[in-house]
């Protein structure tokens, strides 16, 4: 996982150099998982909000080819997890709860 972590900081400098949006999308969603499943909980989480404040509004729900899922719902369900982790579990229902709606249609963001 590691490689995957050096990979995503370098595409994440890359794509903002470029400043090629959709890359910037993906690149903060496979570094936030990298430091997620590495255990590294804060840097995921800064990283996953990158995403969720790129994608406010309409881009809530916009549909990146190279991603399984909508990216501001999964941004948002890997921060909430990461407040579960802490003991935020107010936060993290809140959180859940967002990316429910944006799922759905009824973005909040």
């Amino acid at each position: 996982m590691r490689g995957h972590y050096f990979a995503g900081s370098r595409a994440e400098a890359i794509t903002f150099s470029i400043e090629d949006f959709p890359l910037q999308i993906l690149a903060n969603y496979r570094l936030g998982r990298a430091h997620f499943y590495l255990g590294e909980f804060t840097e995921a989480g800064e990283v996953f909000q990158r995403n969720v404040e790129a994608l406010r509004g309409d881009l809530g729900r916009k549909v990146f080819s190279a991603l399984p899922t909508l990216p501001a719902v999964t941004s948002l369900g890997f921060i909430g997890m990461y407040r579960m982790y802490q003991d935020d579990f107010t936060r993290a229902l809140d959180l859940m709860k967002e990316a429910v709606h944006i799922g759905i249609g009824r973005s909040s963001l």
